[in-house]
């Protein structure tokens, strides 16, 4: 065996054990982009629980945020912000989800899922007040996304109240 041989061989093997750090990188880099997912989904659900709790714990503050729900321009100066702060809170986690879906991060699915819970809040009276007001304060893009759910759960609400209305022998409009 030459010099030649031996170097050739030498490649051979430094070409191999390439090979095998690439599959052993490539599988720590799945390994890690599932933790990371799997981080960004336990966090798209807690980031909302401190409020949620908030609510839930305190029936003055559960009170307030009914209220505003209902009549958002009809609070008090106080009122106001400290219900603008807990919607936006909600909104938060809701925006965070949708971040993460942008950046890979979440499945457009789980971001849907979330949505369904801060949807109920923002078709209230209160929450298309507070939507209208500080919708441009959140992404173009999130803005957008929540548009068209609003929407479409606008559009499926009539459909439903026609289809009820219809079934008791009501004009839809003359409701």
């Amino acid at each position: 065996m030459t010099i030649q041989d031996l170097g050739s061989i030498g490649e051979l093997l430094a070409a191999v054990a390439t090979i095998a750090t690439l599959i052993y990188l490539a599988r720590q880099l799945r390994a890690n982009t599932a933790a990371v997912r799997g981080d960004s989904r336990r966090a798209s659900r807690s980031s909302s629980s401190a409020s949620n709790l908030l609510i839930a714990s305190d029936p003055a503050v559960a009170a307030l945020f009914r209220a505003g729900l209902q009549d958002f321009r009809g609070l008090s100066p106080d009122q106001h912000t400290q219900f603008s702060f807990l919607l936006a809170e909600q909104m938060a986690a809701w925006s965070n989800a949708y971040d993460e879906f942008e950046s890979g991060l979440l499945s457009i699915e789980h971001v849907d899922q979330t949505n369904i819970a801060y949807l109920r809040f923002l078709m209230t009276p209160g929450g298309q007040e507070w939507w209208a007001t500080y919708r441009t304060t959140y992404p173009p893009s999130f803005a957008a996304y929540v548009d068209a759910h609003i929407e479409t759960a606008a559009h499926k609400q009539r459909a439903t109240s026609g289809e009820a209305a219809a079934q008791q022998g009501v004009e839809p409009d003359a409701e």
